[in-house]
């Protein structure tokens, strides 16, 4: 046979036998394949920064090597195919309660918290007044009726943040009726996930968290959620090699609040076994429901200011982030949770 009719012959037994592999054999007898965790690429252009929040050189520092080296590492963590299929949401279940996966845990948290963070932000457009845009929105009303005012309700939040010692976020929950609470949670302290056990997923909770897809492959689930169908992670493009970056003092807690303050709320993943044995009164505190749902956080880490406002830019810090806080998708998030259970509610003045 002449060497043409040999190339022939091997690319037709090559083609051959990956149909074959593709429709005769699971993936999973001729091979694993691995699905590292890696970033998703933000909606808006990391080089052009964010106004006087964040420059280019900062904001590429959080959204790109940051949250890269916190992903590289938990693949380091988890070099098992198995794992790797999963959702960064599910290593911090799976984790949650596990003394031996502590920084496996707080890897997996910070890079989920940081995640949304950064997906809850935007560039301001040119001449407009944030405060203007807030008035029109929908879930201004309660903002009012709960809080006082608009201005109040920033002073609340930006006090919550110039008042944490250590590193965290501030988050603004609401629950199922429209009741809104400003939230810290400290460390690797999350409230997108309350539990190992996943059995709430909330319409639109995919989208919420921001996690991207893996590259290729389903991605199993043992879970009664709608995530399975769709292999997912917190953020694309591998950085080089990490260097030394280990949180300290990882903590597994997955809410930061009092016993007696949000003992029988909610998130997106809860246990319903975590409801027995708890007291009625205790899910009724501060007048949030059962489920407890993150509309933004903000990132409380030094180095989302130091490079931009100082060592004691904190301040100015919160000052700015009221400008690139993406209210449309704030607004859109709290119709979801509560269109069905609350009505408008009369402005205040």
């Amino acid at each position: 046979m002449s060497s043409a009719g040999l190339c022939r012959a091997s690319s037709s037994l090559t083609g051959a036998l990956s149909a074959w592999k593709s429709t005769k054999c699971p993936r999973q007898f001729w091979g694993a394949r691995r699905h590292l965790h890696s970033r998703i690429e933000l909606d808006y252009k990391v080089d052009e920064g964010l106004a006087n929040f964040m420059s280019p050189r900062t904001l590429k520092m959080v959204s790109e090597e940051y949250q890269q080296g916190l992903l590289d590492r938990l693949n380091e963590m988890f070099p098992d195919a198995a794992d790797q299929r999963k959702s960064v949401t599910q290593l911090v279940i799976d984790t949650a309660s596990s003394g031996k996966d502590a920084l496996g845990f707080s890897y997996a948290s910070h890079a989920l918290n940081n995640s949304f963070f950064l997906n809850c932000l935007r560039p301001p457009k040119k001449e407009e007044n944030y405060e203007d845009k807030i008035h029109n929105l929908l879930i201004a009303p309660s903002i009012r009726t709960q809080f006082g005012s608009l201005p109040h309700f920033i002073n609340n939040f930006s006090s919550a943040a110039r008042g944490m010692s250590g590193s965290g976020y501030i988050w603004l929950i609401t629950d199922a009726v429209g009741n809104l609470a400003i939230q810290p949670t400290f460390a690797a302290g999350t409230l997108l996930v309350r539990s190992r056990a996943c059995t709430e997923n909330p319409a639109g909770c995919h989208e919420v968290l921001h996690e991207g897809r893996f590259r290729d492959g389903p991605q199993p689930t043992h879970l009664n959620t709608g995530l399975g169908s769709t292999p997912t992670s917190p953020t694309s493009g591998m950085s080089q090699g990490p260097g030394p970056l280990h949180p300290s003092a990882p903590v597994r807690t997955l809410h930061s609040s009092p016993r007696s303050h949000l003992d029988g709320a909610r998130s997106f993943y809860d246990d319903e076994r975590a409801d027995r044995g708890i007291d009625s009164s205790a899910r009724s505190l501060r007048n949030l429901g059962e489920k407890i749902y993150p509309l933004f956080c903000v990132s409380i880490h030094e180095h989302c200011w130091l490079l931009d406002h100082g060592v004691w830019g904190k301040e100015k810090y919160m000052k700015e982030f009221w400008s690139v806080l993406n209210w449309e998708t704030v607004n859109e998030r709290y119709l979801t949770f509560t269109s069905t259970k609350v009505g408008p509610q009369p402005f205040r003045k």
